[in-house]
């Protein structure tokens, strides 16, 4: 059995590092909450992209990014190249 002073010092370490959790929580908030949004000049379907789109087959082999989502039922491979100045979509 543990003494009383042992589960003091449990009692104490839980507390600390449960108020650090919500301290670390609270600065996370705060951190993605002011940040600014991204930039997106052309909102095309679902990919907001930089700049309204192009050859895809282009962006691919130029690429900085490629990431997919959905516009409605159908699945858009979004892209975007040369340091987004170049953007293209493909969708279906």
């Amino acid at each position: 059995m543990a003494s009383t002073g042992t589960l003091i010092k449990k009692t104490l370490t839980r507390r600390m590092f449960a108020r650090i959790g919500v301290d670390g929580l609270a600065a996370a908030t705060a951190l993605v909450a002011t940040e600014a949004p991204a930039s997106a000049l052309c909102p095309y379907f679902c990919c907001n992209l930089a700049v309204c789109p192009g050859s895809y087959s282009y962006c691919v082999a130029h690429k900085n990014y490629i990431w997919g989502c959905y516009s409605g039922a159908q699945f858009c491979q979004c892209c975007e190249a040369n340091n987004n100045t170049y953007s293209a979509i493909k969708c279906g």
